[in-house]
Parts: C-alpha cells; structure tokens; sequence
C-alpha cells in the first residue's frame, strides 16, 4: 500500500471509529510506528484530523455548537419523541426524578404517564409547563418543583449560581441529563451555565441517565462536565453508526446502553 492509499486508509477509520492509535495502526498496516506518525503529522498539518495522545481523531470532533432553541426543537422530532419515550419508562412510583433542561429533556416529560406520587425536580420552564399540563389531565400525579435562578430568557431555563446552589437542598432517584456531544473521553455542553447544573445534578441523584441523539456521537463541545462512566445508563438511537471508542468505553465502563430505532 503506497502513501497516498495509506493515509486515505487512515482518514477513512478515524471518520469511522472517531479515534486510530498509532501503534495500532501500525501493526494492522505492517509498518513502522514513525511511518504512521509522520501520516498523522502529515493529514493534521493539512487539518484532514486532529492528532491527540497516542493517535489521532476526526476533525468533527472538535465543536459542536448548539443551534437556536426553536431549530433544537424541530430537529430530529421523530429520534427525541423515541428517546423520550424509553426514558419516561424509568420512572417508577414514588421516585424523586431530577430532569434538567435540553430539549430533549421536553419529550421525555411528554411520555410520563401513569406514575404516581412522584416528584419532579426541574429548571426548564417548557418541561415544567408539560408537567402542569400532565398534573392537570390526571396522566400523572405527585408534585413539581421548579428550581429558582436567573432565567435564561432565549433558552427558557433558570440558570447561575443560585440554581447550582438550590440543588444542594435536594436528592433525586434518578437524574435524565441531556449534552451537546459525547465523545469517548467526555460528555460536554456549549454552556458554562447548562454544564455546570447538570455536573451537580448527577451529583445530588443515585444514578443517572444520559439521552444523546445519534447525531451528538462522536464529536466535542466547549464545556465538558461528566465522563461516560458517569452515567449508569445511556438512551440513543441506531440513526447514526456509534464510533467504536464510544462502544468501548461504554462497555469498559459497565454503562447500560439503549438504542431505539430513530
């Protein structure tokens, strides 16, 4: 195999897998270690990947920014109504149940029925208006708790310091995290303020859940705030190819995966 066919070979598998290491590559290929590094050096010079320790990943992987709330809403309604669909079905009678504020978030409160004398714990006023109109309807019943703060009026959540700081008066069974991105090494958001009130939420509930469209897989954003083994449970859908590493570190991190049909 030349050069050229060579570091094609590689930019294929790093697009694929979202990492190559380069003594691995190098055993598969039948070259040297140096061959493959100066490959790596050569396709991240041109930005065709990003070298990292050991290897390298895909360009993709560098940020991924959130749209405008409205489009977040519209975007891939059928894959969320899914998602939400089997998270809802955790919820069990009698639980505290942390939900935080992506919009994904929204479709799993929309699934709840049928539980009773349950508490919801939430800083996102769409998913708090669901709840009121669940309550309402009789689909549900217990109480709702709306987590105080500055509102974040183009997102419509409350947000701060004061809400990180009104977590640390509560507990939860169960917390239904949403992210940005998920790559093998973290579970990130595009905000300091949507980051670090979901970090201490998984840290003030017995376990939590994380849901993550397929289209979030495999890529960064600006503000990591958990690890994969952070989560008990991870919801996604079969839209898109998982990248091999994210497989991976769920398996070595014992993390349930759920994978419904998008």
């Amino acid at each position: 195999m030349n050069a050229e066919k060579r570091r094609q070979y590689l930019l294929d598998k790093v697009n694929e897998s979202g990492f190559i290491s380069i003594s691995g590559e190098a055993q598969s290929l039948g070259v040297s270690v140096e061959t493959i590094r100066r490959d790596i050096d050569r396709m991240a010079d041109n930005k065709q990947l990003l070298k990292v320790r050991g290897g390298a990943t895909p360009v993709r992987m560098q940020l991924r920014r959130d749209a405008d709330y409205v489009l977040r809403r519209q975007d891939n309604q059928q894959v969320k109504m899914s998602i939400g669909r089997a998270a809802a079905s955790m919820i069990t009678d009698g639980q505290v149940v942390f939900l935080d504020c992506g919009t994904s978030i929204q479709d799993i409160a929309k699934n709840i029925n049928g539980v009773h004398n349950v508490t919801f714990i939430v800083n996102s006023v769409p998913v708090m208006s669901i709840l009121l109109n669940k309550f309402a309807a009789g689909e549900v019943d217990g109480r709702a708790i709306l987590i105080g703060g500055e509102l974040d009026v183009h997102n419509r959540f409350t947000k701060g310091a004061m809400a990180v700081e009104a977590l640390e008066r509560y507990s939860a069974d169960i917390a239904f995290v949403s992210c940005t991105a998920v790559s093998a090494q973290s579970v990130s958001g595009y905000t300091l303020d949507e980051g670090a009130y979901s970090a201490r939420l998984m840290q003030r509930a017995v376990r939590s859940v994380l849901v993550a469209e397929s289209n979030k897989l495999g890529k960064t954003s600006l503000y990591a705030f958990a690890r994969l083994e952070d989560f008990s449970c991870m919801i996604t859908d079969d839209s898109n190819h998982m990248p091999d590493n994210i497989k991976n570190s769920l398996a070595a991190a014992n993390v349930h995966t759920v994978v419904v049909s998008g």
